[in-house]
């Protein structure tokens, strides 16, 4: 009897079907019948062009963990500068280092895996005396960091929607956006550096706000993490 090969994909399964239940909650709360979902998300299949991972079995939660380490190294006092830089650390050894960075992450990872990934995605650069973060937030650089970004994202924003759209509006998360008037598709590159700044202000004095607030003991708690995105989109005509 033959068997089917099951290939391994670059999301794990389990964020795969978070992501397709998510979403097909959200359109059948919008009034779409099963018959309707299921049809177009055939025909969205046959029309999707799939390209083979550039990196076959990369985990996203590891990718996921990634931007973390940057966030632990901004958020210790005793690895800032005066000026609040970064100092530089040695990738390995006992803390302070990269290597002891990792080993903070509430999830384990292998810290030369994530070092290797980190320097391969230009998340980190070489100076005098060490390495440094090569932005306050990591710009993934390789296709399947910027899928599993992507994905990240979008399950953030189905989670909270599944959420507001099940509970009373007493009990629902935040969740704002803002539509503008017609705008000049000249102006779009302006409206970019705008979003993008006031968007990077907002999003640095939360983490530093939030920071004061996680919990870094070793003792067990019912703790959680959070995730707050902030993005723009352009409206179809």
């Amino acid at each position: 009897m033959a068997t089917r090969s099951r290939r391994r994909t670059t999301a794990p399964p389990r964020k795969l079907d978070e992501a397709l239940h998510r979403l097909i909650t959200l359109l059948a709360a919008c009034g779409y019948c099963q018959a309707d979902i299921r049809h177009a998300m055939r025909r969205a299949l046959i029309a999707a062009r799939i390209p083979k991972p550039a990196i076959p079995g990369l985990d996203a939660e590891f990718v996921a963990d990634a931007p973390h380490v940057i966030t632990l190294w901004y958020q210790d006092p005793q690895l800032l500068r005066a000026d609040g830089a970064p100092r530089p650390l040695p990738l390995k050894g006992p803390a302070p280092s990269l290597e002891a960075l990792v080993r903070q992450l509430k999830r384990p990872r292998d810290s030369k895996i994530m070092i290797e990934y980190l320097r391969h995605i230009k998340g980190i650069k070489a100076v005098r005396g060490g390495w440094v973060p090569a932005n306050r937030y990591l710009l993934f650089a390789d296709p399947v960091g910027n899928a599993v970004h992507a994905l990240e994202g979008t399950l953030g924003f189905l989670r909270t929607t599944n959420r507001n759209i099940q509970q009373p509006k007493s009990t629902s998360w935040f969740e704002a956006r803002l539509t503008t008037r017609p705008l000049p598709k000249s102006q779009l590159l302006r409206v970019d550096r705008l979003v993008r700044h006031m968007g990077h202000e907002y999003l640095a004095t939360l983490d530093r706000r939030l920071g004061a607030m996680e919990d870094r003991s070793t003792r067990t708690r019912d703790t959680t993490r959070i995730g707050i995105g902030s993005y723009y989109y352009e409206l179809p005509d």
